[in-house]
């Protein structure tokens, strides 16, 4: 059960806000993405409710990646992914720390281009002028 741990470990990780001085993400590669998205599907299996579904986010983020570069079926190689993970546990540890990173780093793009939008869409409101009712 040591990839439960792993995983449990992953999704602490994942849902600490912000990242805790999380590395640099690794430069993407096509097989970079079809890893984490591999790495997204077995984290997200042992988890239940938001974090699961943030998991899931993270497995079509990832294929999408993938299929937009590389253009081409994704299933043989996900599952020779998937096949790494169940055969050698340390292919999730390298998975996570390539893949942890990353799906952080994205997730903090995502909640930075947020904020700036709600404060920009707050400067433009302009607060309803008190009219007495006739």
């Amino acid at each position: 059960m040591k990839l439960r741990h792993l995983a449990a470990t992953a999704v602490l990780a994942a849902l600490a806000a912000p990242a805790a001085a999380a590395d640099a993400p690794a430069k993407a590669s096509p097989q970079g993405d079809i890893e984490c998205a591999a790495w997204a599907s077995v984290t997200g299996s042992y988890v239940e409710d938001d974090a699961g579904d943030s998991f899931a986010m993270a497995f079509n983020y990832f294929l999408g990646r993938y299929q937009a570069v590389a253009g081409e079926d994704f299933g043989d190689l996900l599952t020779a992914a998937l096949r790494a993970i169940d055969t050698d546990v340390s292919a999730y540890e390298r998975y996570t720390d390539a893949c942890l990173p990353r799906w952080q780093a994205h997730g903090e793009a995502l909640q930075a281009w947020a904020d700036r939008v709600s404060a920009e869409a707050g400067k433009e409101e302009t607060p309803a002028a008190d009219t007495p009712e006739s």
